[in-house]
């Protein structure tokens, strides 16, 4: 089961939920109307709330979001799941402490629920890529599948996060990488990063290639 956190002040578009997940579905005090496909999908979801505020005030959705996760982190059972649905990166410090304490929770955003388009590659680098490891990553997915259909999101998080700021141990980048994918990452992760040259790791620590780390 999941809990989902949807920040509809945000993103107007809802993730694909099972019947017995929860939606806590916050509002802005600006959002008088919703549109019609986010209502049909919220009439699929059994257990609904839908959080009216009231009042208007920098971050208020984003302080009462806070809020009710702090709430639900006390109250939930511990296999339940959070997911957050916002473009706010903000949130995502908040989120990595909440996988720290035990309970898988992500962030889910625009880029996560609009499929990308597909572009095809140019025919004149096929003949490097097959001479190149690359053409090793079929066999490596079919052993690791809990995680590799999320590995775009995972090099693109740690792509975009500043050097100073990258974790140095394995357990806090394991951490971090929660917060984009839809499953649990775990060691395999960690080793797969290191065959493709982006880390080097001991049985602790993690140095970055090529970023002075």
């Amino acid at each position: 089961m999941t809990i989902y956190f949807i920040d509809y002040e945000n993103i107007q578009q809802m993730p694909a939920m099972e019947k017995n997940d929860r939606v806590i579905f916050f509002v802005g005090i600006n959002q008088k109307t919703m549109k019609i496909e986010m209502v049909s999908e919220l009439l699929k979801i059994k257990n609904v709330k839908i959080t009216q505020i009231n009042h208007q005030s920098k971050n208020n959705l984003d302080f009462h979001i806070c809020y009710y996760l702090g709430l639900y982190q006390q109250l939930a059972p511990k296999n339940v799941k959070f997911a957050v649905v916002s473009n706010d990166k903000g949130f995502d410090d908040l989120i990595a402490s909440i996988n720290e304490n035990g309970r898988v929770c992500k962030r889910i955003d625009k880029t996560i629920l609009e499929p990308k388009k597909e572009t095809p590659e140019p025919s004149k680098p096929l003949p490097i890529a097959q001479k190149t490891p690359i053409a090793q990553k079929t066999p490596i997915a079919q052993k690791t599948p809990n995680f590799v259909t999320d590995f775009d999101l995972i090099q693109k998080k740690i792509a975009s996060t500043p050097i100073k700021q990258r974790p140095k141990k394995i357990k806090t980048l394991l951490n971090m990488l929660n917060t984009v994918t839809t499953e649990k990452c775990d060691e395999k992760v960690i080793v797969k990063l290191a065959e493709m040259g982006i880390i080097k790791f001991d049985k602790t620590n993690v140095t970055y290639i090529n970023s002075n780390k």
